[in-house]
């Protein structure tokens, strides 16, 4: 059974107090939650409070043709963020500075980091999946569906045991799953979603998806089987998502421009 609440909204404002639309959500290990601020090219921090918000890096605010999608911590630790125009996966160290730089494809948007630093990461604009990885020891490879169900659009992935991943295919309203080395596998679980979009793990035996069209979080099991959704309510253009440790989950509401988070359970 599913239970949800919804505990607070917070408005997406930071540095000079001006509203901001947020993407990627990651939180680290001790539970700070990292916003992609979409329209400045920033990343934003918030505490674990939810009352304190300020920039984590601002080292692309001022450059022209940056646009900065998703953002994920490795090992709970380095936060690496998705750049769209360059194609490439930056590592940030601890005072935001940035210090590596994966080529990833022009076009990304939405990853998932996996073990031994692999990456699979979306791009809908060649309508490709490539796996990456991040420490550079392996040449990196891209994967794609065979013809016939029309564009995927890949927008978000997320990387399961052994390598495996799902990822949201909104052009074909599914999500869909893969084998460690990228092999398809077919749709995950019987749903088809309007305009599935985001993706986080919830407890390891979970999967959340966001559905901008059905304006709603839906939660699947391992299997790909529905076990309920929540926020729609409350959310009118649920993006990306995260999941803290405690159970706390933080959807991006790109047309609110807030980060609305909820409490839920599920035995």
């Amino acid at each position: 059974m599913l239970r949800a609440e919804h505990i607070l909204s917070v408005p997406c404002k930071g540095g000079e107090y001006f509203d901001f639309t947020p993407l990627g959500l990651a939180f680290d290990a001790s539970g700070k939650l990292y916003i992609v601020d979409a329209d400045n090219s920033r990343i934003m921090v918030l505490r674990d409070s939810f009352e304190d918000m300020r920039p984590f890096s601002e080292f692309f605010r001022d450059s022209v043709g940056i646009h900065l999608v998703d953002v994920e911590i490795r090992d709970g630790l380095t936060v690496y963020v998705s750049e769209e125009q360059g194609g490439a996966l930056i590592g940030f160290d601890r005072s935001g500075w940035p210090r590596a730089f994966v080529d990833a494809g022009e076009g990304v948007a939405g990853f998932g980091i996996g073990v031994a630093g692999k990456a699979c990461v979306a791009n809908p604009a060649y309508d490709v999946i490539r796996i990456v990885y991040i420490d550079g020891d392996r040449e990196a490879a891209g994967v794609t569906l065979p013809p016939g169900e029309g564009r995927a659009i890949y927008i978000d992935c997320l990387v399961l045991e052994r390598g495996a991943f799902v990822a949201t295919a909104a052009g074909r309203g599914r999500v869909l799953r893969f084998n460690a080395v990228g092999k398809p596998l077919g749709p995950f679980g019987p749903r088809k979603f309007t305009e599935p979009y985001g993706l986080a793990s919830f407890a390891g035996e979970y999967v959340l998806v966001s559905d901008v069209g059905e304006k709603q979080i839906v939660v699947l099991d391992m299997r790909g089987r529905p076990v309920g959704c929540f926020g729609g309510d409350v959310l009118e253009e649920p993006t990306f998502l995260a999941v803290r440790r405690d159970g706390t989950v933080c959807v991006s509401d790109t047309r609110r421009r807030t980060v609305e988070v909820f409490r839920i359970e599920i035995d």
